[in-house]
């Protein structure tokens, strides 16, 4: 995916607007605790899961911000150079990790062991093969299946609405409603990250007379959902008791 010189300020900037709320996110969460601190309360264990995620995924976006504004500035050509190639793992590894632990809490605390493990021991091992997964300089084949392994080591980002659907299903009242936010808020963000992914938005920039100005359409929608999917599921978070 090439990206011209104006739109590479575009998705800069987007790209900060989201982690500035993200560390507003973050920074929310720690209130909250202190909060309970003070109280001599503890934080719900769902509650510090969610904050655990989002502090992964800034984590996450740092490094990828390295790797796609610093690094490669979108030059695809520079992708497999090794350290390029350990930035981007270490990026969507911190993000896995963050996803791991909020998954494995939704399984074990909100659906009393259902899945018993399966996907948070699928998800560990998927991120172990995306950091050993060796990438020849020069040959984007490599990186193109490191994508691959990356996408299906990300399967918790399908499980975790899934299993607020299903907590939804057999609730009623306040904790449906927030299971439904919880289970919207998390499909938004994910639908957000694949807008802007090479497998959607490279078909669409390669067939559009104007390939600029559907890059940006997207990295706009993109970024208008994960706000909205951010907002949803810290609100769903903090208010959600089981």
């Amino acid at each position: 995916m090439s990206v011209s010189s104006n739109n590479f300020l575009i998705i800069l900037g987007l790209t900060i607007v989201i982690m500035l709320i993200k560390l507003a996110l973050i920074l929310s969460f720690y209130i909250m605790y202190k909060k309970k601190k003070a109280k001599q309360e503890s934080m719900p264990v769902f509650m510090f899961a969610m904050w655990f995620w989002i502090i992964g995924a800034f984590i996450s976006r740092i490094f990828l911000s390295i790797f796609d504004f610093m690094l490669t500035k979108f030059d695809q050509t520079t992708y497999t150079q090794p350290l390029n190639v350990l930035i981007w793992k270490l990026g969507f590894v911190s993000a896995a990790i963050g996803l791991i632990y909020m998954l494995w809490v939704a399984d074990k605390v909100l659906m009393q062991n259902k899945f018993k493990g399966i996907f948070v021991y699928l998800m560990i091992i998927g991120q172990v093969v995306l950091l050993v997964y060796p990438v020849r300089v020069g040959v984007a084949a490599d990186f193109q299946i490191l994508n691959y392994i990356a996408l299906i080591s990300s399967v918790g980002l399908l499980v975790i609405p899934v299993i607020f659907i299903m907590l939804a299903s057999k609730t009623s009242g306040e904790i449906r409603q927030t299971s439904i936010k919880l289970a919207i808020g998390v499909i938004l963000y994910g639908l957000a990250a694949a807008l802007v992914g090479d497998a959607v938005i490279g078909p669409l920039m390669a067939s559009a007379n104007n390939p600029d100005t559907i890059q940006v359409i997207m990295y706009f929608v993109s970024t208008g959902l994960k706000i909205l999917g951010l907002l949803l599921v810290t609100s769903g978070a903090q208010k959600f008791h089981m």
